[in-house]
């Protein structure tokens, strides 16, 4: 479930192994960074359907992510605010995932 503060560590371990293995992929490829987690989300998306809205949520926490890793995980509201952003849509794209 989402929570109010967030960091990078905490969105690399609760969602890139899961997300990775749902949809074919190896987390480990990919650098436990906040750039390496929007490329991991970036390649899932490319996994799915294009009417799938689970594509367009990877796609939106990797630009959140993306974002982040240019102004650094300081802490600060506005990245706290993406980081919240990508907690809440990585999980409704997990839970969606899950479904299948």
């Amino acid at each position: 479930m989402p929570t109010s503060t967030v960091t990078v560590d905490q969105l690399i371990a609760e969602y890139a192994g899961p997300i990775a293995e749902l949809i074919g992929l190896t987390a480990t490829d990919y650098e436990a960074s906040a750039g390496g987690l929007a490329n991991l989300l970036l390649a899932a998306a490319d996994e799915v359907t294009s009417l799938d809205q689970v594509g367009d949520w990877f796609r939106e926490a990797a630009a959140d992510l993306t974002a982040v890793d240019r102004l650094g995980d300081s802490g600060d509201q506005r990245t706290q605010r993406l980081l919240v952003r990508v907690d809440s849509t990585l999980y409704e794209a997990k839970s969606d995932l899950e479904l299948c």
